[in-house]
């Protein structure tokens, strides 16, 4: 049902949750909404980013590949360390992903600060890189990245990231990602356990400062 100021609100029959979408911006590629409602007896609201499907399921070759990839959230958030020089991100977390399914999966941090000016000033950081492999079947691309050390030919600690392709633009790539941490205590090849899944709407921006 649309509302008199504009808004969409979803009723579900089966267990009575009302949601409740705001159009507060509308850009080129994406609106920024608020949503709220009432699910299991509690008030919720909170901002949430919305980009409309595009029309035909993304090719392979559509995938920004070969590119260092900046995930969304360190493109929003002004608290991450950038540069004095050019305010360019020096922190980083990220994608590479080569053409031949292989990748990194790149993470950067400060190491080394001093204050000039009465300014702290991020002068030496640190890269972290893993490997990882991935595939892409009918707009899904699976990343797999060990997290730990491999045993006798064994990952016992894994992380896989699910992203399913919204919208890939020139710069971005919309997905609905997906990440769990899977265990394999006794090396035999098969999941024995999941530590946590997170689900969550993102966007991996092209980084072109980024070497």
């Amino acid at each position: 049902k649309v509302l008199d100021n504009g808004s969409l609100r979803l009723n579900f029959s089966d267990n009575g949750t009302v949601f409740t979408l705001y159009r507060i911006t509308k850009d080129t590629e994406t609106s920024s909404t608020l949503v709220s409602g009432v699910a299991n007896g509690k008030y919720f609201a909170r901002m949430q980013l919305m980009v409309k499907r595009q029309d035909a399921t993304p090719q392979i070759s559509d995938l920004l590949t070969d590119k260092y990839l900046l995930s969304g959230f360190y493109v929003t958030e002004s608290s991450r360390v950038r540069s004095s020089v050019d305010d360019k991100l020096i922190q980083f977390f990220g994608f590479l992903l080569n053409g031949d399914n292989t990748g990194n999966r790149i993470s950067s941090g400060p190491i080394q600060s001093e204050t000039i000016n009465d300014q702290e000033v991020t002068t030496d950081i640190d890269i972290y890189l893993r490997d990882l492999t991935w595939t892409y079947s009918d707009g899904r691309l699976v990343s797999e990245t060990c997290m730990s050390s491999v045993i006798e030919g064994v990952c016992q600690r894994k992380q896989r990231r699910t992203w399913d392709l919204v919208l890939i633009t020139d710069t971005r790539m919309y997905v609905s990602e997906t990440i769990s941490y899977e265990i394999d205590d006794d090396l035999d090849g098969i999941v024995d356990s999941i530590s946590y899944i997170i689900s969550r709407p993102n966007f991996y921006e092209l980084a072109t400062y980024f070497d």
